[in-house]
């Protein structure tokens, strides 16, 4: 028997040169190292694991690998679900669990059904030849049967979880089937989830079953009486309660119309635009630019375009995704190609592709957009047509350069509900990544409460996904309003950063600053649902 427990990936982060050169790819550099750290792991399992087949025992030797919990915050991503390192969410207690016995377990299996650490000694000592329901005060199961006989199913029981919070106090989680209870300490109440439609955690179904509250609840009682006080308490607590905090702070300020960044000063930082940062073609108008890097450093810049013989307002006509490229963030830069370019009126985006937003998540690259189709003619003033027809979409590519693969169906469409706020057009997409591995996308709606054929009122709605290219769920809470105003914010920007959601906003007529004139305006969110 061998137990091989690595203190890495952990605090101090430190790896060797060697691995370091595997994650160089990596430009954030705390989770460079932190990967190193990983890589080094699986060079120092790899040994094991070749000296048990190079001694003839590899067909003889049960191999369990597992993790403790899920990543800390810092540099791991416990994508797609909730929480970290800490948490009884899953994204802090789901992990890695692989078994491997050549010559007795099948291999490429996926299981589904949930099993905790706590099986992994029962299964030890039914693997040596012991039969551990000899022993009733193992919490754990044999989990052979269900792994060596495809006719058994592994045990099916409710899973608990108690965790200190270093001051006498515990939070708890409980899985029965499908429903999870979490009653933190952090939080002072008590979540329930139906982890079949929700996985991720995101919606709160307590009071909507008080009754599914309560029985869990008593289970957590009864499997809590038999357990003894711990002999150390985990500092994690006091962490996850200090993030907490810190989160209702940020709400309670910004309740009360403050700053939860006092020191965030933006209009101080602006500085002048430098001569080689002015993208300029004499033939085209340009607009809406969203840049990102490939994995050598090199700057790509979406924009839009359209031919200024054509007049400004053909922008929703004639406009396409341009494509270039620079060394520097700040340019010059020099067109490549088009990378959105006119595919046919039959399409939803065949006509006409603007407003570019690009970003790289997990090695892939998604450059979201507004498509249109029509009639093609451009008009003194806003051809209604095309304008009416604006759908988003996105399109995904390997590298910047491409090819970029588009779909036939937009990624946010209008609602078919004729009083929806978005019932008329959708346009301006922005995207960012919650911590909890939720993607938020922001979006300009039209609804058709106002004169037809611009419609009206112009809002923004929110819709998230686990994905970067959906399903999209909408929320329909239109954002950035102003009272009696019927158009009053446009175009954002929106970015997650220090655990808040961020967005910048054109503010018509300084209605949110007060200015009297256009500004752009600095909101903050939780979750991004809410600003």
């Amino acid at each position: 028997f061998l137990y091989l427990a690595y203190n890495a990936p952990h605090a101090p982060d430190q790896a060797t040169r060697a691995h370091l050169q595997k994650t160089a790819h990596i430009e954030y550099g705390g989770r460079a190292v932190y990967g190193a750290m990983v890589a080094g792991m699986d060079e120092g399992i790899g040994r094991v694991v070749d000296q048990i087949r190079e001694s003839g025992l590899g067909d003889n030797t049960l191999i369990v690998f597992y993790s403790d919990n899920g990543g800390r915050r810092e540099h791991a991503m416990n994508l797609p679900y909730r929480g970290h390192k800490g948490m009884l969410f899953e994204g802090g207690i789901r992990v890695p669990f692989l078994v491997s016995w050549p010559g007795t377990l099948p291999s490429g299996v996926r299981e589904q059904s949930p099993v905790t650490a706590l099986d992994v000694f029962p299964t030890v000592l039914a693997a040596a030849g012991l039969d551990p329901t000899k022993n009733e005060k193992l919490d754990g199961q044999n989990l052979l049967p269900g792994l060596t006989d495809a006719g058994t199913e592994l045990p099916k029981r409710p899973l608990f979880w108690r965790y200190s919070m270093g001051d006498d106090s515990y939070g708890y989680a409980v899985r029965d089937g499908n429903w999870k209870l979490v009653d933190s300490r952090y939080k002072n109440r008590k979540l329930l989830f139906d982890l079949a439609n929700d996985p991720w955690e995101r919606e709160d179904l307590a009071e909507q079953h008080p009754e599914q509250v309560d029985r869990l609840s008593r289970m957590i009682e009864a499997w809590d009486a038999g357990n003894v006080p711990p002999k150390w308490h985990d500092a994690h607590g006091v962490n996850v309660r200090k993030e907490e905090d810190s989160r209702t702070e940020a709400v309670e300020k910004a309740a009360r119309g403050e700053r939860a960044r006092p020191d965030w000063d933006l209009n101080s930082m602006i500085e002048p635009v430098p001569a080689r940062a002015k993208f300029i073609d004499e033939d085209f108008y340009i607009w809406g630019g969203s840049m990102v890097r490939d994995v050598d450093g090199t700057c790509h810049l979406f924009y839009s375009r359209w031919p200024r013989e054509s007049g400004h307002n053909a922008w929703v006509t004639h406009s396409e995704v341009a494509h270039a490229v620079s060394d520097d963030p700040l340019g010059p830069y020099h067109f490549v190609d088009v990378a959105l370019t006119v595919r046919g009126e039959q399409l939803w985006d065949g006509m006409c592709t603007h407003n570019p937003t690009v970003h790289e998540f997990d090695g892939k690259y998604y450059l979201y957009y507004m498509g249109n189709t029509g009639d093609g003619e451009p008009t003194r003033k806003l051809n209604m047509v095309h304008r009416n027809n604006q759908r988003i979409g996105v399109a995904v590519a390997d590298h910047p350069n491409g090819p970029w693969k588009r779909f036939d169906e937009p990624l946010i469409d209008i609602s078919e509900d004729a009083s929806a706020s978005d019932a008329l057009m959708v346009s301006n997409p922005s995207i960012l990544r919650r911590d909890d591995g939720t993607f938020v996308l922001i979006y300009k709606a039209v609804g058709k409460k106002r004169r037809m054929p611009f419609g009206g009122p112009v809002v923004h709605l929110a819709a998230t996904s686990q994905s970067p290219t959906g399903p999209f769920r909408k929320q329909n809470k239109p954002l950035f309003t102003a009272p009696g105003v019927a158009f009053p914010a446009e175009d954002p920007y929106i970015w997650f950063q220090d655990g808040m959601c961020w967005a910048i906003v054109n503010d018509h007529k300084g209605r949110f600053n007060g200015t009297g004139s256009d500004s752009l305006a600095l909101f903050q969110s939780i979750a991004g649902l809410h600003w």
